[in-house]
């Protein structure tokens, strides 16, 4: 994973960009500490001052409001302000700024700035490199603000635990701590709100490092969207380098590198070196993807060569020169990236989460020197970083976290309709009596019976607005279950299912590069089983991604097919195929069911061409109109009688899988004039997309 671990990015949003590239330097200072690279340290506090008297709030003027002002509270507030000011610059001045606000807010009762006081200290912990001391400050800062109802200090405190687990490598924990800021933030006025972009960010940076892709690219869409709203360069490069990791890590590799082409340009025009690096990073590993290795050499050589380069960043790139090198039998000039890299592991522990893949190629290294005792050691450390990421607690845990969020969301729905519900019968109380006024003045017989028409409408509109109440959560609990079980059922196949198969495709490779493999026939069915083993896994990936979804668009089972369609073209070069969809179908849904019956059909169609039809063209086309949805997919190969055939189990499992969603299934082929397989749908199968 390549993003930015420094907490200091999310808190202070009220800040300035200049203040953002400032604290992302010092998220990064503790390596160069570690290095005693002193020389650098000193030019990154010249250009922390050159920075800070940028800002919109002078210090003078700070200094003035403590001088003259007699309100400790406007004292303590400028006190506050100004100590964080000098946490980047002076950690010293900070420290005597912060104990001064802490003596006047607890001389004079300040409690909203004592707790901001407290706040700010563990931000200057973790500045210095104090982690412990940063949680413990942090922690009393959440419980301060959550005993006085700070919300917005309480959101802040909540984002800088989360970032201090992840930086642990804790991602589970630093999960829940993301989604109850997102919750929290939620429920807040606008103007005391953190921006949501941060919060996508964070939550889709934890599902990356969990290989949660999917899920990963649903958030860092999100915070894009909001970031190209707000015009906020820097930050949309980091959040094109994700987008392109996530497409990457889903095997659109080409996808990935045209995102990767938009966000080298953005980070220079914007400055963003650090972004840079790390889409550079990510544009070689896609180029090893398509397996030009000695291109991605140049882009990892830029990164691990820049000063800027963190030891995150640095661990990954050695990871990736190790592989390339190995793929192009360069071993010697692999080898010291070994070495490079256990360094670097020995000087930063919390390194290695990050160093998983680092150790999967120096064990493909080692075993193709033919070092089998060094090849054993760094797989078995790749395992266990590898079952410790995707430990069955870690996923459970993450699970609860996801449904905890999601029910607390809808319960809060479910209170805001029923503060309005009350709110309205109030209103309409008020009416009533004033027109019971009234009527009294005119004609008392009539007002008594008008009040008594009016209640007895009252009453039976709150009976039934109780019963759609009782409906609605109903249903509610009804989703949450069905929600569980897919959750439970999804969580079993990624981790057991995905693990084991993933194990067999690292013992595959090990195998081959341990053992000097003569026979051309064993060498050809390891690498059938490997490709059969990773097929699995993308057939694997699908069926989670629609259990993970309760509604599935058309963009979706659009790239779906594409993806499916590329790699078809790798196994068969002869043919061309061609892939249409209709425009009025961009804003549908359909339930996930029905989605993956469809895909499943259209692949199902596909596969058979190829491997019957001898055709040299297939096409798919999926039209609408107002009544009904029309797939076909169709081939100019040799073709044969539906009348005189025997209907393989292909085209009953498709025609069954049709039908299964109230569809019409319907095979259309003559002898020497290809195939053409239809089905139609209603389209209240679909559903606009909100």
């Amino acid at each position: 994973m390549n993003c930015s671990k420094c907490w200091i990015k999310i808190i202070y949003l009220k800040n300035s960009r200049n203040v953002r590239i400032l604290l992302h330097l010092f998220g990064e200072m503790n390596a160069f500490m570690k290095k005693k690279q002193f020389f650098v340290f000193l030019m990154l506090c010249f250009f922390t001052k050159s920075i800070c008297h940028s800002q919109t709030i002078s210090t003078d003027s700070l200094y003035a409001v403590i001088s003259k002002t007699k309100n400790d509270s406007v004292r303590v507030k400028a006190l506050n302000k100004l100590a964080f000011h000098y946490i980047f610059s002076d950690a010293k001045k900070a420290r005597n700024l912060l104990n001064t606000s802490r003596k006047i807010a607890l001389k004079s009762n300040c409690i909203f700035g004592y707790n901001e006081m407290v706040n700010n200290t563990g931000i200057l912990m973790d500045v210095t490199g104090i982690r412990d001391s940063a949680k413990y400050f942090f922690t009393q800062s959440l419980q301060l603000s959550r005993k006085n109802k700070f919300r917005n200090l309480e959101v802040k405190s909540i984002n800088n635990l989360g970032m201090c687990h992840w930086n642990e490598g804790h991602f589970n924990e630093a999960l829940r701590f993301f989604l109850d800021a997102l919750r929290i933030n939620e429920m807040l006025p606008k103007d005391q709100q953190i921006k949501f972009a941060t919060c996508y960010n964070n939550i889709g940076l934890i599902y990356q490092e969990l290989e949660l892709n999917e899920k990963a690219l649903e958030f860092h869409k999100k915070a894009y969207e909001l970031r190209k709203k707000d015009n906020m360069l820097k930050d949309q490069a980091s959040s094109l380098n994700n987008i392109g990791i996530c497409y990457n890590s889903l095997n659109q590799t080409q996808k990935a590198i045209d995102i990767y082409k938009i966000g080298l340009e953005i980070a220079k025009q914007s400055g963003n070196t650090t972004d840079y690096l790390k889409i550079q990073e990510n544009y070689g590993n896609a180029l090893q993807s398509q397996r030009k290795y000695r291109e991605s050499i140049a882009h990892y050589d830029e990164v691990s060569e820049n000063p800027n380069s963190s030891p995150k960043m640095l661990i990954g790139v050695y990871g990736s020169l190790i592989a390339a090198h190995n793929k192009l039998n360069e071993t010697q000039k692999a080898l010291p990236y070994v070495n490079k890299g256990l360094n670097l592991i020995k000087g930063n522990p919390d390194l290695r989460l990050s160093s998983q893949h680092f150790y999967q190629y120096a064990a493909q290294l080692y075993y193709k020197i033919g070092d089998i005792p060094k090849g054993e050691t760094y797989n078995r450390e790749f395992i266990g970083i590898t079952n410790d990421i995707f430990s069955d607690e870690n996923s459970r845990q993450i699970a609860d976290y996801e449904i905890r969020y999601q029910t607390e969301k809808k319960e809060k729905q479910l209170a805001e309709n029923k503060a309005k519900l009350l709110e309205n019968q109030a209103e309409a109380l008020q009416k009533n009596y004033i027109l019971t006024a009234i009527s009294v003045l005119m004609v008392f017989v009539i007002a008594i019976a008008y009040l008594i028409f009016r209640q007895q409408k009252l009453k039976n509109s709150q009976l039934e607005q109780e019963h759609k109440l009782k409906t609605a959560i109903a249903r509610i609990e009804t989703q949450n279950e069905l929600q569980q079980q897919r959750l439970n059922i999804s969580r079993d196949l990624h981790d057991n299912i995905g693990a084991q198969l993933t194990f067999i495709i690292s013992s595959v490779e090990n195998i081959k590069y341990a053992f000097d493999i003569q026979n051309p026939k064993l060498d050809d069915r390891l690498q059938h089983i490997s490709s059969f083993t990773k097929a699995t896994i993308v057939e694997l990936r699908d069926t989670i991604w629609a259990m993970n979804n309760n509604e599935i668009t058309f963009d979706e089972l659009r790239a779906r097919v594409l993806n499916f369609i590329d790699k078809a073209k790798d196994a068969t070069e002869k043919i061309e195929f061609k892939f249409k969809i209709d425009e009025a179908l961009k804003n549908k849904k359909m339930v996930s069911l029905v989605g993956m019956n469809i895909y499943r059909t259209i692949q199902e169609a596909i596969h058979n061409a190829i491997k019957y039809s001898g055709a040299t063209e297939i096409t798919t086309d999926i039209t609408a109109n107002e009544n009904q949805i029309l797939v076909c997919i169709g081939d100019n190969g040799t073709g044969f009688d539906p009348q005189n055939s025997d209907k393989g189990n292909g085209l009953r499992n498709m025609q069954k899988r049709i039908e299964d969603i109230d569809g019409k299934f319907e095979v259309r082929s003559d002898e020497n004039s290809g195939t053409t397989i239809c089905f139609y749908l209603p389209s209240n199968t679909l559903n606009e997309s909100l």
